[in-house]
């Protein structure tokens, strides 16, 4: 199992891995940092399976990584000395935590469940999306959603559910965000569907689950018959 190691505190980092080295199994660091910011720059280089992630950090906290990063469906063990965070963590989907000072029977716990949990069948779940939506941090299964849409620097997410959520950002930087699952095709400057959710289309529209018919310009057609050809 590979993991990443995200805490201000340098004896901090150097404990937690000591004692990953020390006392738990077929388990390598790949990346250390004491910060989100060099965090986040290196992390889509890294190959991965779990980050022990510090919550109170200068410059932004744990949170804020997993946004900035759209780690909601990865394996987040938050590392911290206040129990009440706990809840805070499982809001998030975190895969567990682990308080500190760190005691080495809860890390061989952790270590060993995430390690069962990687080998077992998990994969073929949903991927979850996280985004914030005004003051509401949200979290949505990628099936549940049916299209993006986009009016200036303001994009609405619809779902199956007949909800919709607003987000402050055009459409451009939300694909490159939370939405650049293969799933979801930019199909019109104003539109990004998830094909999962396609009822049928023609040259000029597509119609989604909702009955809802979304425009479709000659380059996102040609996107779609692509992806049919890619199966």
């Amino acid at each position: 199992m590979k993991v990443i190691l995200i805490d201000d505190e340098k004896k901090a980092r150097e404990v937690l891995s000591y004692h990953i080295r020390e006392f738990t199994e077929n388990t390598e660091i790949v990346g250390s940092f004491s910060n989100i910011n060099d965090a986040s720059a290196a992390i889509s280089s890294i190959d991965y399976d779990l980050i022990f992630l510090d919550i109170s950090m200068p410059g932004g906290n744990g949170f804020d990584f997993i946004e900035r990063n759209n780690l909601i469906d990865k394996l987040i063990v938050f590392v911290t000395a206040h129990e009440k965070y706990a809840i805070d963590a499982f809001k998030v989907n975190a895969f567990d935590y682990l308080l500190k000072p760190i005691d080495i029977n809860e890390l061989k716990r952790i270590s060993t469940k995430a390690q069962e949990y990687l080998k077992s069948d998990h994969l073929t779940k949903r991927r979850l999306i996280q985004f914030k939506a005004g003051y509401q941090n949200v979290i949505l299964n990628e099936d549940d959603i049916l299209y993006i849409s986009s009016q200036g620097n303001y994009s609405t997410v619809y779902t199956v559910n007949n909800e919709s959520f607003m987000i402050s950002k055009n459409l451009k930087k939300i694909a490159e965000l939370y939405f650049s699952s293969a799933n979801f095709i930019r199909i019109h400057q104003s539109h990004i569907i998830n094909l999962n959710n396609v009822v049928e289309f023609n040259k000029n529209c597509i119609l989604m689950t909702d009955k809802k018919e979304i425009p479709l310009s000659k380059q996102g057609h040609k996107k779609i018959m692509e992806r049919q050809k890619q199966g």
